[in-house]
């Protein structure tokens, strides 16, 4: 299973996700919007959308593996949340978009500040991410690798030190997406894809090639474990499914032109934008 094979299973249980939690019991909006679905089927769909977020996490860390630029990722990650957020409100919060919705109620007035889309999560993931890819090319290029007791005792100390800088970053952009950002998945959600990050480092370099995909899954898991505990949220457990497809993972790319990366960035606003505007249509 490829990069894009992954990017599909997770745009997909996505949108599942999200046709459930504002056309059926209006998650975000609080309304029951088709009561007569049978409360099994509901729920099976948000289950089956929990599979997602932790496809996009691992995503991410591939990303700032493979990026050539740290800081244009960064930037494409934040234009994204900018440019969710309006189809984010109004998909599952209620944003008056529309101009009989307005006169009620003012446009600004009516956007959620309590609840900001999961881009803002994912970006603040991937700067700590990026942070242990940054510090580990520093210390290749400082400290030789010729193999003394002198310059290994140098890289034992760098790395201890990368890595309580990285824990550093992780608990403070936790605590932007929890206190001051307000975004999807929170605190929960920064750790997860700051851990998720960690399937970037030179594993190989320890780990037999056949066992790396070993290493991932254990890794994902371990960033879901902290994901559950720090939000509070068993119901996340069922996360774990998308950890059979993380270990399908073969390492590989898959087709990809720059039309279909594209597609793959701009879904999550689009598809909130048409299931908002689908909704406000059929009166759910």
């Amino acid at each position: 299973m490829n990069s894009r094979q992954l990017k599909i299973i997770a745009a997909v249980t996505m949108l599942i996700d999200h046709l459930a939690a504002r056309c059926f019991y209006g998650w975000g909006i609080g309304a029951v919007r088709i009561p007569a679905l049978d409360m099994n089927v509901y729920t099976l769909m948000r289950v089956i959308g929990r599979i997602a977020f932790l496809i996009y996490a691992f995503e991410i860390s591939e990303g700032v593996k493979y990026t050539h630029s740290l800081v244009r990722y960064a930037g494409r990650l934040a234009l994204l949340a900018l440019l969710s957020e309006i189809p984010f409100d109004f998909c599952l919060f209620g944003l008056h978009l529309l101009p009989s919705q307005q006169a009620s109620e003012g446009f600004l007035e009516s956007i959620d500040w309590r609840h900001q889309n999961v881009f803002f999560t994912l970006l603040l993931g991937m700067l700590a991410a990026s942070w242990m890819r940054v510090e580990r090319e520093a210390i290749d290029r400082r400290v030789p690798p010729d193999g003394t007791r002198k310059s290994r005792a140098v890289r034992i100390l760098l790395t201890v030190g990368r890595f309580a800088v990285w824990a550093g970053l992780m608990i403070a952009f936790g605590w932007l997406a929890k206190d001051v950002i307000h975004c999807d998945y929170r605190a929960g959600g920064v750790a997860l894809v700051a851990i998720c990050g960690l399937c970037n480092e030179p594993w190989e370099r320890i780990v037999p090639l056949p066992y790396l995909r070993i290493v991932r899954v254990v890794l994902c898991a371990l960033g879901l474990w902290a994901c559950i505990r720090i939000n509070d949220n068993p119901f996340e457990e069922y996360a774990a499914i998308a950890l059979i497809f993380i270990g399908l993972y073969n390492g590989k790319k898959g087709y990809s032109s720059r039309r279909t990366q594209m597609a793959f960035y701009f879904f999550y606003p689009v598809h909130l934008m048409g299931i908002g505007l689908l909704a406000a249509a059929t009166g759910v």
